[in-house]
């Protein structure tokens, strides 16, 4: 097919506020958001896994969802 796509970037250790830019960088949506029970601050949290993963090849538009823990853990 004629589709473009696009590698999944590594948000691994990314601060949630950064999120959103880092995914529009590559043509990106941000899907579920899984917050972690034991998080204080959603700002500063950091994401400890992602799907689809880091280098997966996905269409432009693609949803990635993220889970977050609390940066301090």
């Amino acid at each position: 097919g004629n589709e473009e796509n696009v590698k999944v970037p590594d948000l691994i250790g990314v601060e949630f506020s950064q999120i959103k830019r880092k995914l529009n960088n590559y043509s990106l949506n941000l899907g579920l958001i899984n917050f972690d029970e034991n998080i204080n601050d959603t700002i500063t949290c950091i994401v400890y896994k992602q799907d689809p993963s880091y280098h997966e090849q996905v269409p432009l538009g693609n949803y990635v969802s993220i889970w977050l823990k609390d940066s301090s853990d």
